[in-house]
């Protein structure tokens, strides 16, 4: 892959403080950057709060100027693009966390609905990264382990209508998940085990490991997601530790019920805290990964927030697990 550096936005006043946001995609970089000015507008960013630095990194067969001339009309530049902007904005003040929270989530509707990677360090964010923690279904996996299991016992179109909901923070996710967990009620053991052995891992997962392993990283699961999908991965995927709902069985079936706490968003920022002080890491030093709307809170606690989503949306493919690894090796 070749390199091209091409500048596409506004001067900032040297005088401001700036902070980062990475994001690629395979959108062609008009179409991308059209995008992101939508979504931020909605938290009161307007062009004249933008700068940009585009990297374009194009496959060496392919000609810059093929990628700058794309209508932006056009759905996609061809998959052998990828389209990589540095978003920097003024910053006045230290950001809390709840601005931070408010920023992810305009920035979420990229990843769920475009499939671009977004890396959004704090200005506290240190380096090295010290230690990672991510969410399990579209991200380390492609698939959404329990839309695959209701499509095996015919529930799938509305399992997947209410996942994508509760994804985008359309409707409550602790309500969605007992309502799609009851739909499930009745549902074998077996089955379950069966389901997360079979799911697609992430594009790239390999490479992904080889470069946890080079630097040393422990990595931590948190999903809302059930305890047995864990379980039943423990041979697939490389991990310290989970942190699941426990779903409550009988007889060897589903009950429909919880046997203790649901993981939701807020759960899943207080075990962010939580395994930061148990393992004496810094918050600052904490790569935090995910997809959707309830691992918002938890990236906001990151130093380093990056939002991946390894399922494809609609006919747009997913963008390999490695693209984080360049996103954070830009910063």
């Amino acid at each position: 892959m070749g390199i091209r550096d091409v500048s596409i936005g506004l001067e900032l006043s040297p005088t401001l403080s700036r902070e980062h946001i990475y994001i690629a995609s395979g959108l062609s970089v008009e179409a991308i950057t059209s995008i992101l000015k939508r979504c931020l507008r909605t938290c009161g960013i307007d062009r004249d709060d933008l700068v940009y630095i585009t990297r374009c990194f194009i496959d060496p067969e392919q000609s810059f100027g093929h990628l700058t001339e794309l209508d932006p009309q056009l759905p996609h530049a061809p998959q052998t693009c990828i389209s990589i902007l540095e978003l920097q904005l003024p910053r006045e003040a230290p950001e809390s966390i709840g601005q931070r929270l408010d920023r992810l989530t305009q920035l979420l509707p990229l990843v769920r609905s475009y499939g671009a990677v977004v890396y959004y360090p704090s200005a506290q964010a240190q380096h090295p990264i010290a230690h990672v923690v991510s969410d399990l279904d579209g991200t380390l996996l492609q698939d959404e382990l329990l839309v695959s299991l209701a499509r095996q016992v015919g529930l799938g179109q509305a399992f997947e209508k209410i996942t994508q909901q509760a994804m985008l923070g359309a409707i409550n996710f602790e309500d969605s998940f007992r309502q799609r967990t009851r739909m499930l009620a009745g549902t074998k053991r077996d089955l379950l085990e069966a389901t997360a052995r079979s799911a697609r891992l992430a594009l790239g997962i390999e490479a992904f490991y080889r470069w946890l392993a080079d630097c040393g990283l422990p990595l931590d699961i948190v999903t809302s997601n059930y305890d047995i999908f864990c379980q039943a991965l423990q041979d697939r995927l490389t991990y310290d530790h989970y942190y699941a709902s426990s779903p409550s069985f009988s007889g060897g079936e589903l009950t429909g019920q919880f046997s203790g706490e649901i993981v939701d968003a807020e759960a899943k920022a207080r075990l962010v805290q939580t395994i930061a002080r148990e393992r004496y890491v810094s918050l600052d030093q904490m790569l935090v990964v995910g997809d959707g709307a309830n691992d918002l809170p938890m990236l906001a606690y990151a130093g380093h927030a990056m939002l991946y989503c390894a399922s494809e949306i609609g006919a747009t493919p997913a963008l390999p697990l490695t693209t984080m690894i360049d996103l954070l090796r830009l910063s």
